[in-house]
């Protein structure tokens, strides 16, 4: 693989995220897609550049007092399952751990719903150690059924 840099986003990312959004229909929908383009650049997060300067993939969260929320996390599709996303969450955990939170949290489609793009997803969050806290049924506004999973983090 060839280098790739992780740095804060910042407000001007926001296209840059929406536009690899919108590259992955399987995961994202339209309306996510302008979410991100809306809320990205009030949120915290983190950007995975290649050489070329270019947003390969990211990760945006919501910080609160007791918990971090994974709110996205997207990498360019021909760079599955090669460690992009691994990085991107290994270095939020960083940032978490140093500012004392113990859990951080995501949602995605259940395990309920058979839909390999997100078995996918769920495979990527329970190797990182995050575990299924719930399901809520109907829980995504189309209706899905919508898992929670959460991550504690060693005191």
């Amino acid at each position: 693989m060839k280098r790739i840099l992780l740095r804060e986003t910042t407000p001007e990312d926001a296209p840059a995220l929406a536009a690899l959004l919108e590259r992955l229909p399987e995961w994202f929908t339209a309306e996510e897609v302008e979410t991100v383009r809306a809320v990205a650049a009030d949120l915290p997060g983190l950007a995975a550049i290649n050489e070329n300067d270019a947003v390969i993939g990211f990760l945006v969260w919501e910080q609160r007092l007791d918990e971090w929320e994974i709110c996205w996390i997207a990498v360019a599709k021909e760079l599955h399952r090669r460690g992009t996303g691994q990085m991107l969450l290994a270095r939020m955990l960083e940032q978490v751990r140093e500012s004392g939170v113990k859990r951080v949290r995501v949602k995605t489609v259940a395990p309920t719903v058979e839909y390999e793009p997100y078995a996918r997803t769920r495979a990527f969050y329970e190797a990182c150690g995050f575990r299924l806290e719930s399901i809520q049924p109907h829980g995504w506004p189309d209706g899905t059924d919508k898992a929670e999973y959460v991550l504690d983090l060693p005191v």
